[in-house]
């Protein structure tokens, strides 16, 4: 029983977290649904727990915390795959943007005349600094 309480405790101070203190204004509104209805489904599954096990009855695994196990599997996979995806798209924006600041300062130091030194008269060669 007391597994039962810290478990649900740190569901709803984790939601509590994730939706008011962890800069929620980044955070979309269709994340805050599935953040809720995770946290929802995760109590739920902790309060009535043979529900889960008649869940994996029905789609044929042995035990509700196969299942359970089996979709955090699955959950697992699908946020690092997106999370490297997502690193690659910021890594191809950010040498699209380093190229395009390399032409720019290329382009300023073209146009800026260097200072010379010597003479400015036509018999002689104006030597760079």
């Amino acid at each position: 029983m007391i597994i039962k309480i810290l478990l649900i405790s740190y569901f709803i101070l984790f939601g509590i977290y994730l939706m008011f203190v962890a800069n929620s204004a980044n955070i979309r509104a269709w994340r805050k649904i599935a953040i809720f209805l995770l946290g929802a489904f995760a109590i739920f599954s902790i309060l009535f727990p043979e529900i889960t096990t008649n869940a994996a009855d029905w789609l044929g695994v042995g035990r509700g915390a196969d299942l359970l196990f089996y979709l955090t599997t699955v959950a697992v996979i699908y946020l690092g795959l997106h999370s490297y995806i997502r690193y690659r798209q910021i890594e191809n924006r950010m040498v699209i943007l380093v190229r395009k600041l390399a032409l720019i300062e290329a382009n300023q130091q073209l146009s800026i005349k260097e200072p010379t030194i010597g003479p400015k008269d036509s018999n002689t060669k104006n030597l760079p600094i």
